[in-house]
């Protein structure tokens, strides 16, 4: 059996000619050409001339006297080129800012390698320039975006950190750290909830689990935590943990933010503290209280008030001042003047029970403004 030969990968019809190569480097995409150790233009694609601002790459060769000069922003990143170049044969890749014919600027990405003749020195050099203005500008733009982030993020009072979806931890922030006297290197790369803001109890590590299994599913999840800080002492921290996703709705990282509330907390178990000293006092008291409003409205009266007035504390309300209080006494205005003016007062004047009786009460009244119950 005769074997069948392999195709003519030679064949003529497959060759590049000498005038498609110039064709290819004449409409490349990039600009390419040929310069002198001096800073001459010996040779230049359109699309070089195109992006310094000129009409064809013979008016760009005919115009431009001193390359590194006139199109470098900074003449000095041409020399460096050159002084590489000097020693290796291999070409180099720089990227500098290059200057248009109107005077903008650019980025571009210079590739270039030396032609030496044949005693070894150079006599022209070939370049591929890239325009990367775009990219730069995409990375300045991050870098900014990266360092606004680290000042918002470092500089927070509230407590914040990174996680992966699988909830290690692959930043924080000083606020966090200092709350427990950590360093990030004892943190990073380790799940969060067996970090020193956790390892305290079980039950928050059971509950930061859960809400970072919520997280990773697209859930926010808001929960209030406790940590033990750096002298032992115990930190109420309202918690958050937020999925954030990328441009595909896929998620991506998990953010943790804590907020200190202890000083909330104690603000308000002492709160809780005063009003239960206050209702013990107003409710066991034997001295009558009635809590009065400007227009003579009761609102609330202790048990001692209901005895003593022969009323229950729904009576009291529905009759109101005037239904318990002898309108009539000239001393009830005088002490309601009083009160006006010096914000209390203690007069004597007559009172009614359920029965009609009247009796004569040793009343001592005081003024609450906004600013006392604040």
């Amino acid at each position: 059996m005769q074997k069948r030969q392999p195709p003519n990968v030679s064949h003529p019809s497959t060759r590049i000619t000498a005038l498609e190569s110039s064709e290819i480097l004449r409409d490349a995409p990039i600009g390419i050409f040929k310069s002198t150790p001096e800073g001459r233009f010996l040779d230049a694609n359109p699309t070089l001339a195109r992006m310094f601002g000129y009409g064809s790459p013979e008016e760009l060769i005919d115009s431009v006297k001193d390359i590194a000069e006139e199109l470098y922003a900074d003449p000095e990143d041409r020399l460096k080129i050159m002084r590489y170049l000097e020693t290796l044969d291999e070409g180099c890749n720089m990227e500098c800012r290059f200057v248009r014919r109107d005077g903008s600027f650019f980025w571009g990405s210079n590739n270039a390698r030396p032609v030496r003749d044949e005693k070894g020195r150079v006599v022209h050099y070939q370049s591929f320039l890239i325009d990367i203005t775009k990219r730069k500008e995409a990375e300045r733009a991050l870098e900014e975006n990266e360092r606004l982030f680290r000042g918002v993020f470092e500089q927070s009072f509230d407590y914040l950190g990174v996680l992966t979806r699988d909830g290690i931890v692959i930043r924080v922030n000083d606020t966090a750290l200092d709350l427990v006297g950590a360093d990030s290197f004892s943190v990073l790369k380790k799940p969060f909830w067996e970090t020193p803001w956790w390892t305290h109890s079980k039950e928050e590590q059971k509950n930061l689990k859960k809400a970072i299994k919520d997280a990773a599913g697209g859930k926010t999840s808001r929960f209030e935590a406790t940590h033990l800080d750096r002298y032992r002492k115990i930190v109420n921290v309202d918690t958050i943990l937020k999925p954030v996703k990328d441009k595909t709705g896929d998620i991506k990282f998990i953010v943790a933010e804590g907020r200190n509330i202890t000083a909330r907390r104690q603000a308000e178990a002492a709160l809780r503290a005063s009003e239960e000293r206050y209702r013990s006092i107003f409710e066991y008291t034997h001295d009558a209280i009635l809590l009065t409003q400007p227009d003579g409205a009761i609102i609330e009266a202790n048990q001692a008030a209901c005895e003593m007035l022969g009323r229950s504390l729904e009576e009291i309300r529905a009759a109101g001042r005037n239904g318990v209080v002898d309108v009539t006494d000239p001393r009830l205005h005088a002490a309601l003047e009083e009160r006006t003016r010096k914000g209390r007062a203690r007069a004597e004047f007559t009172m009614f029970r359920a029965n009609g009786e009247k009796f004569l009460a040793d009343i001592a009244s005081t003024a609450f403004t906004d600013r006392d119950v604040s």
